[in-house]
This record gives C-alpha cells, structure tokens and sequence, in this order.
C-alpha cells in the first residue's frame, strides 16, 4: 500500500489506538510526503503514524505535529526524512515528552535525516526525549542527521529544562546497532543510553555539544553500559567508573572541541563475540563484573588488540594513565601497525607514540600488560592520549557500510595476511588464530591478495580475490607439508 501527500490529524484526544494514521499488516508499504499529527495537548497514547506488522516499509518526507512515528513488529523499514513540530503552539516542554522514532520488535532498519521544528526553521519545537528509541530490535542503522557545519538545533530555551535528553535511547534487548555520523548542538544527559541487554554496537563519528560546557574543553563523561560495543570519534571522555556486568567492550576513541582526545581500553571480560581483541598471553588473567581485570602475579600478561582501523587520531606527548591499579605496577608495550604490519614492541612511553607517524588511512594497536610487581588491584581503564581533530574526523569520516569475507576450516594457530591486489601493502594481519575461521571487514568493492601460514603447512594464497559490497564464506584448506622438519 501506499500513501502520497496526505494531510491527517485527529482533534480529540487519542487513546491507545486512535491513530492518525494507523496501517496494520500489510506488505510494501510506502508512505511519502505526509503530514499528520495530533491536534489536542498533552498527548495520550495515540500516534501521529503507526505502522505495525509489516514488511518492506519506507517512510520519506514525513511531517508529524504533537507526536511520533511508530513502528512495531515489522522488518525491511526504510525511514528517510522525517520531521517533528513537537508543539502545535508554544515551546518544547518536559510533558509527555516522545522521541521522535519509536521502533519495537523491528529488524533490518535504516533510520536517517531524522529533523525538526520544520527543518530547524521553528526553534525550540523539537522531540523532548531525543531523536530515536528502540527495544527488542535488530540491525539496525541510525545515521545522517545534521551535519559538522550545520549541527541539529536541539533547544535554547531553558536548555537544563526543556533541551532534548539524548540522541538515542536503548531500551533493552537490542542487537547489533549502528550510530553513524550525527551531529547535534547539544544535548542534556547524553548522547546514547543503553542498558546491558544491548549489545553489538558502534557508534561511529558522532559530535555532540553539551549546553552546560559548550564551547569549553570539558565535555559529556560517558560510562559504557552495553555489551561489545565500539566506539569511534565521539565527543567527550570515558567515565573513571568500571561498568558493572558490561562485557567484550574494549575500545573507545573520543575527542573534545579542543581537538584533544583519548584512547581508551576498558578492561571489559571479553566474550565470544570480542575475544579476538584480548589475548591473555601468559599467567592467570582474572576478571570481575566491575570492568575490572586482575594480572596477580609477576608475569600474567594481557595483548589487547584493536578490532579496526582507527581514524583521525595521532598521539600527542602526554603519560599514558590507569585507573584501579597503579601504573608503575606493570609493564607496557605496544606494537602499531600503519599499514606495513604489526612492527616490534615498543615501551609505551609518551615519546616513542608522539613519535609515531601516522598516515591518513590511520592505524591498528596492540598494547602489552605485564605485571611487574604482584598485586591483587583490578584494572579497568588504560588511557592513551590523543590529538583528535573534530574538523579532520567530520570531512574524513568513517564508512557507514561495511562487509565481511570469512574464511573456514583454517587449522588452528594459523596466521593471515591481507594485502591489496600485486602489492605488499598490508591490510589487514593475524598471528596464531584462536579458531579455525578468519574474518576481514572491508568498505566497498575491492581486489585483494589473502595468505594463510602455519608452520608443517604449505602456505596457501589466494590471489587477486574480487571482494562486491555483499558478505561472502570461502572455505580453505590448507596441505601438511611432508617435507617439514
């Protein structure tokens, strides 16, 4: 079914499904270019639009007064342009506050170019509780909202009051979710709330200036509360406090207006979804449900390894801090690969990273944890400080889609390589896989060399590997050699 340039409201005031505009049950449905809304405030349960059980839905061009778009129980959702005047007369207040898209028991969803107060040309008229809300969901996609140069507007009047809450609120139970170029003046609490049922997210060039501290060095303290979740250039600086019961998150990459930034591991137990990023490497590694890991005695030693390209980000010469344990308590190295493989490790000093030259394409982290003085304190944070341009990140950001070729029937403690096509240049590298598969997560269509090597094996290429802009598994297999000694 199908809806073009349709104008509805409904004056009375609504209950639980009394709807504008309701639409239950159907398939390809395309709504375009409609205004609907609520007349009457403050809002009960009924919705301006409300789609529900439904497949392959694209939304575009939608205008909603007095409330929200909501959808539930559907998939294959494309939702590209809509705006909200949250009042019909008056500014933003904290009564029945919405967020602009409510998504529930959804799958495969892309929301995009979400506005408000009619493409910020009504001030202070925008979704009190924040741009988009989501439970029970997956694969979903939250991206494209305002620009570096032009950010969302979300409120001058009585900003502590009545500014919009957050970006995005996860309400549980959500599972792979992306949050991908946003860009907002301010927001009150936080940038993204999620609870520990969350999991599998990242959150990828996302600029957020709080009305408290605009325009200052200080900005949002942000605690990880969801499970294997990455972070990649986003405004403010990682809470001191370990999370409780938060699991396989481990890096987090953040910049302030300065254009100064940090680098943080979080001390996370990993889980089977991120324990390519950790590899305990000698010793006894104990973790608690705090975001804490305890090396008690001398010689536990922990590799943490970053799980992709980091972009935008050199190292500036200023101390690497910890937090729960005590610094001096243990060794630390790191190796960085900037394109021609992991190098040796390194002391992790303040001058040897400053000294490092990074290319435009960015880098990989390995970083060492020794003990060198046993001890019973658990760690939960190591902090590498970083110069971290919000100007270079916004016109250099990182791709918004990305794609995945998996190799099997790898013997285990097999290493891999990745170079582009005919070159040495190396893309991506892998000592001793735990398993017996090999991930690589590329952008775009492109042509690649792929080794595999464990020794007693014949080394086994595949040369000139055309990657499209799908998933693909290719098993291998690779040969004893009978010949090794």
């Amino acid at each position: 079914m199908s809806a073009y340039n349709v104008k509805a409201h409904r004056g009375n005031t609504p209950g639980f499904t009394d709807h504008a505009i309701s639409i239950l049950n159907a398939n390809n449905v395309t709504i375009d270019g409609v205004e609907c809304g609520i007349v009457r405030f403050a809002r009960s349960s009924g919705k301006p639009i409300n789609i529900n059980y439904c497949n392959d839905v694209v939304v575009s061009n939608l205008t909603t007064y007095n409330g929200n778009l909501a959808i539930q129980a559907s998939k294959r959702i494309n939702v590209n342009g809509v705006d909200i005047c949250n009042r019909f007369m008056g500014y933003t207040n904290a009564t029945s506050g919405v967020y602009l898209v409510d998504l529930f028991q959804c799958d495969d969803v892309v929301v995009s170019n979400l506005t408000h107060g009619r493409n910020g040309t009504i001030i202070n008229n925008h979704p009190y509780n924040g741009l988009l809300t989501l439970s029970n969901s997956s694969n979903v996609k939250f991206r494209n909202c305002g620009t570096a140069a032009t950010p969302l507007l979300n409120g001058t009047w009585a900003i502590n009051a009545y500014g919009m809450q957050r970006l995005t609120n996860g309400g549980g139970n959500n599972n792979t979710l992306k949050i991908q170029q946003i860009y907002a003046d301010c927001v009150v609490a936080d940038h993204c709330t999620m609870v520990n049922s969350d999991k599998n997210v990242v959150i990828e060039n996302v600029h957020v200036a709080n009305p408290y501290q605009k325009n200052t060095q200080a900005v949002l303290s942000r605690a990880i509360s969801n499970l294997n979740c990455t972070i990649k250039n986003l405004s403010g600086h990682q809470s001191t406090t370990g999370a409780s019961s938060v699991y396989g998150t481990h890096w987090t990459n953040w910049f302030n207006p300065g254009g100064y930034g940090e680098l943080a591991i979080c001390c996370n137990e990993p889980t089977v979804e991120s324990i390519s990023q950790v590899t305990v490497v000698s010793g006894s590694a104990r973790w608690n449900s705090s975001g804490g890991v305890i090396l008690p005695n001398v010689g536990d030693q922990v590799i943490w390894e970053t799980p992709d390209w980091i972009r935008g980000t050199t190292f500036r010469d200023f101390a690497a801090s910890m937090t729960g344990g005590t610094i001096g308590n243990y060794t630390l190295t790191y190796a960085i690969n900037t394109g021609s493989g992991y190098g040796a490790f390194k002391s992790l000093t303040s001058a040897n990273l400053a000294a490092e030259v990074i290319p435009a394409a960015g880098f990989k982290l390995k970083v060492s944890i020794l003990t060198a003085i046993a001890n019973t304190n658990p760690i939960t944070f190591l902090r590498l400080y970083t110069v971290n341009d919000p100007v270079v990140n916004a016109a250099n950001p990182y791709p918004l889609d990305t794609n995945t070729v998996t190799f099997t029937g790898l013997p285990t403690g097999c290493d891999a390589v990745v170079l582009s096509a005919g070159t040495s240049t190396i893309l991506d590298q892998k000592d001793a896989l735990a398993g017996t598969t090999y991930s690589y997560t590329f952008s775009g269509a492109q042509t690649i060399d792929v080794g595999f090597i464990k020794p007693g094996h014949v080394p086994f290429y595949i040369r000139n590997l055309a990657l499209t802009t799908t998933d693909s598994t290719i098993p291998v297999s690779l040969t004893p050699d009978r010949n090794y000694q």
